[in-house]
């Protein structure tokens, strides 16, 4: 037998064992006869906070400044009323109430509805991350201000000048279609007698600044959504048959069935998307004019929201309706190299003999375009003024007095005037070319 092994003792707590303490070193003010922290040696330099938005990629969001080149900055006087009716009702322009009777006579209506869906999908997806950013970073310049700071400054020039250009000729575009529009009323009325009055009102309204902007897209953008929201109604009104002055009965889906609802094969296809392009553009103004909101953080996440709503309703919906009422063979919508015609929603009204209706959508559409035209000089004139303000353009286009970007509203508007060359001889083509840059410059954007 083994011995038994003694047992193994147990360590005592005494006095010295124990393990000192943990000493916590705080740090203590420099005393005033200390160097100072830039002469010590070793020590490294000391960058001034307002350098830091120029070197980090992300600066933080409330910090971040809203200025120009001479320091001035942009007033924060869009309110959260201004923006939620923005979201609602803002750019819905030429593209929906004329420039879809021309994609509808081309395409047809299956083509238009799919096509506008698919624009409604890739303009969705890019709201929601926008809308992210634009809370955590309101920022003068909007998205391209995003791609500079989180991709490089090659693509932030690249997608802001982009931006720019299509802004600048969208102007005179909205101002091309307003005449055409008038001319329902009056069709001997001269281009520049429509334009003149237009442009003068618009640049003053942009030249008062971001409060007047916002207010008049406050009630622009609720006319707006009343008229798409009395056009769904009216459309299924004619469908079952319940507009008693329309002779040609419950329409059904006749005008699905015959002319085919998908025209003109891939050709087609491709026509009725560069429409649904152009139609969008706009949507992504809610990130330029975040800048200029009050309460960013809270009101950019509803507003994204409300454009969701906007793209599936006054989109989608209104354009199927619309070749339920219309048929894509009907001479009267506008055609490819003729320029545009009035809206198809008051050709809509006038198929089912209700002329007061019309006159009321020619209206409303008149509405939009100017709503449109006043967007396009706020958003130009503030794009361009951020980009040059970044050294990616013009000094002096960068500047900024009484929180209006002056200079950059007077080349914004100079090319307003572009629209003139509608008095010419055929001058009404100018409209398909305007269409055609700005559904491309949309899709990049």
């Amino acid at each position: 037998m083994t011995a038994p092994t003694a047992p193994i003792p147990i360590p005592t707590r005494s006095s010295s064992n124990r393990r000192p303490p943990i000493r916590i070193q705080y740090l203590t003010p420099i005393r005033s006869e200390d160097p100072p922290i830039s002469e010590r040696a070793g020590s490294p330099t000391i960058v001034p906070a307002s350098t830091l938005t120029d070197i980090s990629p992300i600066s933080t969001p409330w910090t971040t400044p809203v200025t120009s080149t001479d320091g001035q900055d942009l007033k924060r006087d869009i309110t959260p009323r201004q923006m939620f009716l923005m979201a609602l009702g803002g750019s819905i322009g030429t593209g929906l109430f004329v420039g879809s009777g021309q994609a509808l006579s081309v395409g047809g209506p299956g083509n238009l509805v799919v096509n506008f869906a698919v624009g409604a999908v890739i303009v969705g997806v890019t709201m929601a991350s926008l809308g992210e950013m634009a809370t955590s970073f309101p920022v003068a310049g909007g998205f391209y201000e995003y791609g500079v700071r989180f991709v490089g400054k090659p693509w932030g020039f690249a997608m802001g000048w982009n931006f720019v250009l299509n802004w600048l000729l969208a102007l005179p575009f909205e101002l091309i279609t307003i005449v055409a529009v008038i001319r329902y009323w009056r069709p001997d009325v001269q281009p520049a007698v429509v334009i003149a009055p237009f442009l003068i009102v618009l640049a003053a309204v942009s030249y008062r600044g971001a409060r007047w902007f916002g207010e008049l897209e406050h009630w622009l953008g609720l006319a707006k959504a009343v008229c798409i929201s009395t056009f769904i109604c009216f459309a299924f009104a004619c469908v079952i048959g319940a507009v008693e002055s329309d002779p040609r009965g419950a329409l059904g889906d006749r005008y699905w069935r015959n002319p085919e609802p998908f025209l003109n094969g891939f050709g087609g296809f491709i026509f009725t998307l560069r429409m649904a392009g152009m139609s969008y553009g706009g949507t992504e103004l809610l990130g330029l004019t975040v800048a200029e909101c009050k309460s960013p953080h809270r009101i950019m996440p509803l507003a994204t929201k409300i454009v969701f709503f906007r793209l599936v309703v006054f989109y989608v919906i209104a354009l199927a309706m619309l070749g339920f009422v219309i048929s894509s063979s009907d001479p009267k919508l506008a055609q490819i190299g003729h320029g545009a015609k009035y809206s198809p929603f008051v050709l809509a009204a006038n198929e089912a003999m209700v002329p007061g209706l019309a006159h009321f959508f020619n209206g409303m559409t008149v509405t939009a375009l100017v709503s449109m035209a006043n967007t396009c000089g706020f958003s130009s004139s503030r794009a361009l003024q951020a980009l040059c303000a970044r050294g990616m353009g013009p000094k002096v286009l960068g500047k900024i007095y009484n929180g209006v970007p002056l200079p950059a509203l007077v080349v914004s508007f100079g090319f307003g005037t572009l629209a003139f060359i509608t008095c010419a001889p055929q001058g009404e083509e100018i409209f398909d070319w305007l269409v055609s840059f700005s559904a491309v410059s949309n899709y990049l954007t």
